[in-house]
């Protein structure tokens, strides 16, 4: 089988659960980091599945980070080649925008532990519970593209999508471990005690809370992932 190519865009939000996932299911995997000038794949033939991790940037940035708008081209290839894709979190806003879908900057930051629901069964979801609780971190969201299936969302927004068959969004990090969770609380301190005081003392909090399940969480998510697009069989985190 073609190895699983994964996109990264920076340092700072690497594959994580994500590439430790799939090493120990033995699945062959390589890692494009792009943000640091590794090239993007040139069509989808050569991969057996696309996985779009996030990133600071966001989907308007093109002129600062051209590979924005080449990735988008890659992803609308995927799609009318029913190649297996998923997008996280700016990856679903990639996959949204080149399906059509808008991308905007949200009133307010999801930053934080919350809880989505399943709102429509896929075959991404079996096994989750609904509601399920996840890590998100991002400014920006985007509605649903046209043809859309909406498969999980929270009251302010879209959380899960699929295109297609083969074609999955979701808005947020199944992908983060603890190490890149105290990351990012260290490095957005000073903006979330300025956004809302304690609240870098709750993500902490939650973080001791809900990260010890949490990597099982992402190979359910990722094992569901590979078996609904006929890669392996009945793959199931360790």
């Amino acid at each position: 089988m073609d190895p699983i190519v994964i996109i990264q865009h920076e340092d700072a939000n690497p594959p994580g659960s994500i590439a430790r996932y799939l090493s120990l299911a033995g699945l062959t995997h390589e890692t494009r980091h792009v943000g640091r000038g590794d090239s993007l794949p040139s069509s989808p033939a050569g991969f057996a599945a696309l996985i779009v991790l996030g990133g600071d940037m966001n989907t308007h940035e093109t002129d600062k980070f051209p590979f924005l708008r080449l990735e988008r081209d890659l992803m609308l290839a995927c799609l009318r080649a029913e190649a297996p894709l998923l997008g996280i979190c700016l990856g679903a806003q990639q996959l949204a925008a080149a399906a059509g879908g808008e991308v905007y900057h949200r009133a307010f930051s999801e930053i934080g532990w919350t809880q989505v629901d399943i709102v429509t069964p896929d075959p991404l979801m079996v096994g989750v519970p609904s509601p399920f609780t996840c890590l998100e971190w991002h400014d920006y969201s985007f509605r649903l593209p046209p043809g859309a299936l909406r498969i999980a969302a929270r009251e302010d927004g879209e959380q899960v999508f699929r295109m297609g068959r083969r074609a999955w969004g979701m808005q947020f990090h199944p992908e983060v471990d603890a190490e890149v969770a105290e990351r990012w609380t260290v490095q957005d301190e000073t903006r979330l005690e300025s956004e809302s005081p304690g609240q870098a003392a709750e993500i902490r909090a939650d973080t001791n809370i809900y990260m010890p399940a949490y990597p099982r969480f992402c190979g359910r998510l990722i094992g569901n992932f590979l078996e609904a697009c006929g890669l392996v069989l009945h793959v199931r985190p360790a």
